[in-house]
């Protein structure tokens, strides 16, 4: 037996990949979901200033996002257990 009713859609989160580079090279990746390429740079950007990494390229499947890169005498870590 089957229901009719009122479906509920919502939005989809893309889900994008940040890879953490060292160098040339890449050296830890995380998966994110984000609304749109705005909120995943912004999401990695937090990522970034909570990990040991200076630099953290965006990817949506084969779609490069973006790229953020810190100078190391500029980075602060911020929230809960900084120093």
């Amino acid at each position: 037996m089957w229901t009719i009713g009122v479906r509920w859609w919502r939005k989809r989160l893309a889900h994008d990949r940040c890879y953490f580079v060292a160098g040339e090279c890449i050296r830890a990746a995380q998966v994110i979901e984000a609304a749109d390429d705005a909120d995943a740079l912004a999401k990695a950007n937090e990522l970034i200033l909570r990990s040991d990494f200076l630099s953290i390229e965006v990817w949506q499947r084969t779609c490069f996002v973006g790229r953020h890169a810190i100078a190391p005498d500029v980075k602060v870590i911020s929230g809960r257990g900084a120093a």
